[in-house]
């Protein structure tokens, strides 16, 4: 066969075909932008959400470290901060075992060092005031100043009674700044931060005994944070290990650590079956978009297959015919998937309060949406995909139909039919006359069904899952008794120490 420059006439064809089908191009493009539509709601409350709540869990987590390395002295931690995989770390010290001040009797307080990573992974932000610098200097959260009777006042003065090693100490700071308390945070205590320069003047005090007696006086917790948060155990295990350390709890070189429980790839790598129901979510909402695009190409393609028959009477071939009908998709889809991105931004950005609404985070979470261009890459790539998807049958049936049968076509009929003629006499009634054209053909009938369908299936499902928390049972799987009473220290002392520290 010759091969001739054809793409020419092809384009003016498809284009020409295009413009004589302006209420088909409407639909079409309605149907492409409602699915792009769904696609980008869907991704931009998935996003939206999983940011909210991950932001909500991180402040009940007490910061955003991807890691933590716990209870090392100052050798250990130089052994370990020049590792590699670590993009940052934080050095937090502990500097007195308990605050003893009587005001703090329900409610704990601590008292750290925390260098600038320290303070910025420890989601400290000051409403006023600057960092401590002088050996008498500390920053608090608004509820332990509140309890001290300290006013929210640059210089004011503070008395801090300290236990230090078993011994009980007694000193005079300055307020040199403050944050809000943060009302998310799961177990609520006080957090007082002194200077490097407070550090320095009571080295001695501050020896690191912790493997000797469990006195945390003089501990450090290092704070890590890696390049992304995928394999955050895998990394932290080499970190420990390539440092010279062991993760055996019996092992003399023995270093305890934790990963970060609010980053959400810690969840799906640790329960990979939480991926499935989000995949057959997608799934669903793809199948649902692919029916309802399918219907359209598929009726325009048989209202015009006799044109289809006319071009291969003049010498049109099959991948000739199916080039018009996918540059026609390709050409909707340019209009119809902005549209699409846009509308689907604003609703999905307009539902996450109502999202969240349902779910136990909502007192605490701050919605955050970021306008993420994953977001938009995405949805454009699974609404063109579906796009090109439900185009590919219709100009498949419209490339392969001969010009004799393109000329013959009547929709429904096959050379199998062999109905009877039915007298009646109940006339043309347009119920029975809209039954009769359903039943004409059978398989359109059954997809559109389908289609409307699966749409009612996803709505339902969403509100379902929307409202399907119960927190009574929740709870009840973690607490068997509606109230615990008991004295202010049980609280304080109950729930402390090594042998009930958590390590993941």
């Amino acid at each position: 066969m010759i091969k001739v420059k054809n793409s020419k006439a092809v384009r003016n064809l498809s284009d020409k075909s295009l413009k004589a089908n302006k209420i088909r191009n409407i639909i079409a493009v309605i149907a492409i932008a409602l699915t792009t539509l769904l696609f980008t709601s869907l991704f931009t409350m998935g996003i939206g959400a999983m940011e909210s709540f991950q932001q909500a869990t991180m402040r009940q987590s007490g910061g955003t470290a991807h890691a933590s390395i716990k209870y090392i002295n100052d050798e250990e931690f130089n052994h370990i901060k020049d590792h590699p995989l670590i993009k940052e770390i934080a050095y937090s010290s502990v500097l007195s075992e308990k605050v003893t001040n009587e005001q703090f009797l329900k409610r704990r307080a601590e008292f750290w060092y925390h260098d600038d990573v320290g303070l910025k992974l420890g989601l400290i932000e000051l409403e006023k005031g600057h960092k401590p610098v002088a050996e008498n200097e500390v920053i608090a959260d608004s509820k332990t100043l509140q309890l001290l009777g300290t006013p929210l006042k640059e210089g004011a003065p503070l008395s801090l009674k300290l236990e230090v090693h078993g011994k009980m100490v007694q000193r005079e700071f300055i307020l040199s700044g403050w944050w809000k308390s943060d009302p998310a945070a799961i177990i609520d205590r006080g957090q007082i931060y002194a200077s490097k320069a407070y550090v320095d003047a009571h080295a001695d005090e501050l020896r690191y005994t912790y493997k000797q007696d469990h006195d945390m006086t003089g501990a450090i917790n290092a704070g890590i944070m890696f390049d992304n948060s995928s394999n955050m155990r895998e990394n932290l295990n080499k970190v420990i290990t390539e440092s010279g350390y062991s993760l055996d709890k019996n092992a003399q070189n023995y270093i305890a650590s934790s990963v970060n429980w609010a980053y959400l790839s810690n969840t799906f790598s640790s329960n990979p079956e939480a991926v499935f129901p989000l995949a057959t979510g997608l799934l669903l909402i793809m199948l649902t978009g692919y029916l309802i695009i399918y219907n359209i190409f598929q009726i325009s393609v048989m209202r015009d297959i006799r044109f289809y028959g006319l071009l291969k009477t003049i010498g049109t071939t099959s991948r000739q015919i199916s080039r018009i009908i996918r540059r026609q998709a390709l050409f909707l889809s340019l209009i119809g998937v902005p549209i699409g991105l846009l509308a689907g931004f604003l609703v999905g950005r307009s539902l996450i309060p109502l999202l969240l609404m349902n779910t136990s985070m909502h007192a605490n979470a701050e919605v955050t949406i970021s306008p993420s261009p994953w977001i938009f890459i995405d949805s454009a790539l699974f609404a063109v995909v579906t796009v090109m998807i439900s185009a590919y049958k219709p100009s498949r049936i419209a490339a392969t139909v001969s010009p004799i049968e393109a000329v013959r076509y009547v929709d429904g009929a096959t050379k199998k039919d062999k109905k009877k003629l039915k007298k009646s006499t109940n006339g043309a009634k347009m119920p029975l006359m809209a039954r009769a054209n359903l039943g004409r053909n059978k398989k359109r009938t059954i997809l559109v069904l389908l289609s409307l369908s699966l749409g009612l299936v996803l709505l339902n499902t969403t509100f379902t899952l929307s409202q399907s928390l119960d927190m009574n049972k929740y709870v009840s799987k973690s607490h068997d008794t509606d109230f615990l009473i008991a004295h202010a220290n049980y609280f304080q002392e109950h729930f402390t120490g090594p042998d009930n520290a958590t390590t993941e």
